[in-house]
């Protein structure tokens, strides 16, 4: 009997050292990660102030009319091989190589692709000075595919120590190239250096810090069971990369690259804290969740905790910026981005539902249910796309005011469901781990959009914005401060962990 305890008690002792371990990998992954991210933001954000400021929304546009073309090579090139790799429990040297050469072969086809098909979208445009610029940028199919996996090896291993300083210095050397390029005249080929040394850099340095090498060997077999998870979810991205880029084909084809630009400058600031907020998470919790996805009961407390971390920092972000919109894009960009204040403000709306919403997204690779996640993504895009085809009409609010009604349309009920029913997910607990953060972020925005009315016209811009920052800040820490709140206790316990750590 004293031997069926013992051994009992070493069963429940393994299993709470697993669990600790993938604890504690996890909080330092998320440091890093949050690390990457301040770093390359706001170095990024830095330089796109700067960029801004030196060339004009018809540059911008002219790129992003290429980016809607060249950013599905590049999406293609990757086959969903990455996180296919993340999401196998336990991926071995045959799959690696298969992975490997599948996309390396793929981002050579779609550069071809790319490189051939250029004419004809100038044409689309109606644009002949797209041609070159998308000759240069089709190179990055290619370029992105050969990273592929090592950049899966470090996520899988959580190696987000490594990542941040890859993505951190990445930002940091091709900022001072490009802002250099701007101001001695480049122009356009400036944005266009941006992109592709980014790109370069990140792939040079992730295939270093992996330190892993492929050999010429291929099993079919390997590719076979890579391929099975992997192209639904290749589908899905696409077809989201499509859905989320019809509106910049769209106002590019209808409204010309200035409007473009206006428009790309207001999502573009929407996206960053939807996108990169959420990722700060993402890039951790997809190989951790995948680490457990037999264990229902974890995966779904252990989404809930994370979306609740998420709103915490995303609600008061997209609020703020919706109530700061005015003096934020005149003090940061000036004067010839003043049509994008409406757009912004307008964008902001679903960016807040977005906040969550992207992160539905772990739960369907967690589970290897990529098939679901394709046929949802196929129902939805029809839907965006015919609002945007609509909204055009109106100018580029109104493709904004459609991607909002149409997005909410959406997720707020069949986005959500579908993927909840995967881990035993109601709509009501997901509410109730988010709604004391946006509560407090909702009163947050209103105090800061209080003290820009309160606050006379003739004080300078920067000092309304200034004012608006700092009473927003203080109300939201104060609230959820005094609240006490479940995720900001959590936060809380990951700061101190992590200090604990590095001490």
């Amino acid at each position: 009997m004293d031997v069926r305890r013992r051994r009992a008690e070493e069963i429940v002792n393994c299993s709470v050292s697993v669990m600790d371990t993938l604890r504690v990998r996890t909080v330092a992954a998320l440091s890093w990660s949050a690390l990457a991210y301040v770093g390359k933001q706001g170095l990024g954000f830095g330089v796109a102030i700067l960029l801004a400021r030196l060339l004009t929304p018809r540059d911008f546009g002219l790129v992003g009319m290429a980016m809607v073309f060249v950013g599905i090579t590049q999406t293609i090139g990757d086959l969903g091989l990455g996180p296919a790799l993340i999401q196998r429990p336990n991926p071995e040297i045959r799959h690696l190589n298969a992975a490997f050469w599948m996309s390396v072969s793929t981002g050579l086809f779609a550069t071809t692709i790319m490189i051939a098909a250029a004419p004809l979208i100038s044409r689309f445009y109606r644009q002949p000075s797209l041609t070159p610029l998308l000759l240069v940028l089709a190179i990055n199919a290619f370029v992105t595919s050969t990273g592929c996996v090592s950049s899966a090896l470090l996520q899988k291993h959580l190696s987000f120590r490594r990542i941040a300083g890859i993505e951190i210095a990445s930002t940091l050397i091709t900022g001072a190239i490009v802002v250099t390029m701007a101001a001695t005249g480049c122009g356009v080929w400036s944005l266009v250096a941006q992109i592709v040394i980014s790109n370069l850099l990140n792939v040079v340095l992730t295939l270093r810090a992996a330190a892993w090498r492929p050999t010429m060997h291929v099993e079919l077999t390997a590719a076979r069971e890579l391929l099975r998870f992997s192209l639904p979810l290749l589908g899905f991205h696409v077809m989201n990369y499509g859905v989320r880029n019809a509106d910049n084909l769209i106002i590019g084809r209808s409204l010309g690259s200035a409007a473009l630009g206006l428009y790309g400058r207001a999502y573009n600031l929407m996206a960053l804290p939807v996108s990169q907020v959420s990722a700060i998470i993402s890039t951790v919790m997809l190989p951790a969740l995948s680490s457990i996805q037999q264990d229902i009961d974890r995966v779904r407390q252990a989404y809930l905790r994370a979306i609740s971390i998420i709103g915490l920092a995303g609600f008061p972000v997209m609020i703020g910026l919706l109530a700061i919109a005015r003096p934020f894009i005149l003090v940061f960009f000036g004067d010839q981005w003043v049509e994008t204040i409406p757009v912004l403000q307008v964008l902001c709306v679903i960016g807040v539902a977005q906040v969550i919403g992207t992160t539905v997204g772990w739960i369907y690779v967690s589970q290897a249910r990529t098939d679901l996640m394709l046929k949802w993504g196929v129902a939805s895009g029809f839907v965006y796309i015919t609002a945007f085809i609509i909204g055009v009409r109106w100018g580029i609010v109104g493709v904004a005011s459609a991607y909002v009604l149409s997005g909410y349309v959406l997720l707020l009920y069949p986005g959500w469901a579908i993927p909840a029913r995967l881990i035993n997910l109601s709509f009501g607990a997901m509410v109730r781990a988010v709604a004391a953060p946006f509560g407090c972020a909702c009163a947050m925005g209103a105090v800061a959009w209080g003290v820009g009315q309160l606050l006379p016209d003739a004080l300078p811009l920067w000092g309304i914005l200034f004012a608006q920052i700092a009473a927003g800040a203080v109300s939201y820490t104060l609230l959820i401060a005094s609240l006490q709140l479940r995720a900001f206790a959590e936060l809380k316990q990951l700061v101190r962990e992590r200090l604990r750590e590095r001490i």
